[in-house]
């Protein structure tokens, strides 16, 4: 039986990046543990750490099942019976553990400096509407019909995103939007609307709310990218962790590749970070990290990555929990 190895320091990192809840307040718990190596490194531990990682693997190389081994070890640490983030086998946060010892090594100017408060999903804007009976039925047909022939031709690919996202002037005021980073209200006459697939039915709506004027120019620039930030990462219900999570996993086929060529270009078309911060807010995201360059790096790897189920086992595009288009 292999010896099982003590790791605190590994357990630290762990338990500091994805602490009970992270879910619900973390934009991206991934940059979190990078950065948390970086301070590692500042307090002069990187050998001692990259000695657990190396014993880590002698472990899963000794075992019969390197899975639970690294289950029993590290599970305790992590605090989530359902492993790490994305679904992810142990075996493959290991992989992750392992490169983040070279970057640790060799290039620890590399990794992702967080305060903790950047690493805290920022919420950037909230919304009502006004309360008169009927108005949001009034700002959902009005984007409907806006944008009714992109709608068709969204709702005709079988192959293409879950969800759609879409703004429109209304011509009316309909509510109020709040900015959250400095109290400001704004009486607006715009809304946004979220519409989703059923399967063998006609697109539902998910929700709509009141929203400031986004710009028509850079979502012309990057249509894909920006209806999938508007779909997940504004005002559809989910947390931002979870938003993120659904929107790699539901960005399928032909979708997933344009969003990822889109991603590329935004990112070098906008160098200057506080105007990517910038894009991406305008674009319709109502949610982002201190640290948005990292973070949109993280979901274009992630995008182009294969998708996995609860077993990590690549999974065909489509095969996304029995749901079907």
């Amino acid at each position: 039986m292999p010896t099982v190895p003590d790791v605190p320091l590994t357990g630290a990192l762990l338990r500091g990046a994805f602490p009970p809840g992270y879910e619900r307040d973390r934009l991206d718990p991934d940059l979190a543990l990078g950065s948390r190596v970086w301070r590692l490194t500042q307090d002069g531990e990187t050998e001692r750490w990259a000695a657990e990682v190396a014993e880590l693997r002698e472990l899963t190389a000794a075992a019969d099942d390197p899975e639970a081994a690294l289950a029993a070890v590290l599970g305790p640490w992590l605090g989530d019976p359902d492993g790490p983030p994305d679904g992810v086998p142990w075996t493959e946060l290991l992989d992750q553990l392992e490169a983040l010892v070279e970057l640790a090594r060799t290039a620890p100017g590399t990794l992702t400096v967080l305060t903790p408060d950047d690493e805290v999903a920022r919420p950037l804007r909230t919304s009502r509407f006004h309360p008169e009976p009927g108005v949001q039925d009034v700002a959902a047909r009005a984007v409907a019909a806006a944008h009714g022939e992109e709608i068709q031709r969204w709702a005709a690919d079988s192959r293409g995103a879950w969800r759609w996202h879409g703004y429109a002037d209304t011509g009316r005021p309909v509510g109020v939007v709040t900015d959250l980073r400095t109290g400001r209200e704004t009486e607006v006459t715009g809304a946004a609307l979220v519409l989703e697939q059923r399967s063998g039915g006609t697109p539902r709506a998910v929700t709509v709310w009141p929203e400031v004027p986004l710009d028509a120019e850079l979502r012309a620039r990057y249509p894909d990218l920006a209806s999938a930030l508007g779909s997940w990462l504004a005002a559809a219900g989910e947390s931002a962790w979870t938003g993120q999570q659904l929107l790699v996993r539901s960005t399928v086929g032909p979708a997933r590749a344009a969003v990822r060529e889109q991603l590329d270009r935004l990112l070098a078309d906008h160098p200057d970070d506080a105007g990517l911060a910038a894009a991406v807010e305008a674009m319709g995201s109502h949610v982002r990290t201190g640290a948005v360059r990292p973070w949109l790096e993280m979901i274009r790897n992630r995008i182009g990555s294969p998708l996995r189920d609860e077993h990590g086992t690549p999974i065909d595009d489509y095969a996304l929990g029995g749901w079907s288009r």
